[in-house]
């Protein structure tokens, strides 16, 4: 990823003590946990080959080339972090020598909270510069898991973002890749039908969805799938809850750190709030559908439509005598 650690200090503001060899385990860290969550490892590797040789097909691969490197140098930074002993001389941070002063626990809190933040905000650029330029990196374009995403009836993190308030949008959406199928498939299917779903399915991969299916789509599947979907991750996922917002929050940040007390009852509260949403539009939607059969005529096939009852009374118009004497 770096021919040399120079490349790595254009990213990373630190003075001494690095070298690629020491910093491998970490590197490779940084690479499986995050960058090749949200970029292919083939695409990564296209493009190292451009950079070794010093000539990129495009300047925009060189562009996202060069956030991948400061995104793999800041998390590769912080995954570092427990195993190196930090010094700051003229604000700037270098390995720990024989009778420096190391960091106070409380500097090395806000290092890490400032690296964190960093590295987050770059995750959301790195991916919206791809999905932008997506025509340039036709790798990451037929990625598998980009391909399964555009399939969902919540196809992109501004859809996700409407139903709640996230930290880092992108990214968040991404890593949700494996529920939002499974909710979709095994969840949605069945409250409306086979064939209501294979309609609306084929058709919305398609493009041709009229204002009702629309309707339908916008205002009860896709929040529906969404606060689902989150139930299931907040317990899966490892993501953070502070100031309002969900956060998804790398897997490995410290050797020795968990989930405080308090964090885990917010989170609990806020999957309780989204299983309350979730139940709400589940109810909404049948209701909808019902109301609406002659519009979508195929969920009279699925197993939660309860055909109106007919009243006892509606046979007798008045002219039948029910007894005779």
């Amino acid at each position: 990823m770096f021919s040399n650690i120079s490349e790595f200090y254009q990213y990373v503001q630190v003075s001494n003590g690095l070298t690629l060899k020491v910093l491998q385990p970490s590197l490779q860290n940084a690479l499986l946990h995050v960058v090749y969550n949200f970029v292919p490892k083939d695409e990564l590797n296209s493009l190292l080959a451009e950079h070794t040789v010093g000539s990129f097909s495009n300047p925009i691969r060189q562009e996202g080339f060069a956030l991948l490197q400061n995104l793999t140098a800041k998390f590769t930074f912080i995954y570092h972090l427990p195993f190196w002993g930090l010094t700051a001389n003229d604000a700037q941070l270098g390995r720990l020598k024989k009778d420096d002063v190391s960091l106070y626990k409380w500097e090395n809190t806000e290092l890490k909270e400032a690296a964190f933040a960093q590295a987050y905000q770059l995750v959301e650029m790195t991916l919206e510069f791809f999905e932008n330029n997506v025509a340039a990196f036709p790798l990451y374009q037929a990625h598998q898991q980009r391909i399964d995403l555009q399939k969902l009836f919540v196809r992109s993190y501004k859809t996700f973002a409407q139903f709640c308030n996230l930290g880092n949008n992108r990214a968040l959406y991404v890593r949700m890749h494996q529920f939002f199928p499974r909710e979709q498939y095994f969840y949605l299917r069945k409250i409306i039908g086979e064939a209501l779903y294979t309609d609306l399915q084929s058709k919305w991969l398609a493009g041709t969805v009229n204002a009702d299916e629309l309707l339908l789509i916008q205002d009860y599947l896709q929040p529906l799938l969404v606060y689902t979907s989150l139930v299931k991750a907040l317990k899966e996922l490892p993501i953070n809850y502070s100031n309002g917002l969900l956060t998804f929050a790398y897997s490995n940040q410290d050797a020795t750190e968990e989930r405080s007390t308090a964090t885990n009852n917010q989170l609990q509260i806020v999957a309780n709030e989204y299983a309350n949403e979730a139940a709400a539009f589940q109810k909404e939607l049948i209701d909808f559908l019902s109301d609406n059969l002659a519009t979508f005529p195929l969920f009279a096939q699925a197993k939660t439509y309860t055909p109106t009852p007919t009243n006892p009374m509606d046979w007798n118009d008045g002219t039948n005598k029910l007894f005779s004497f």
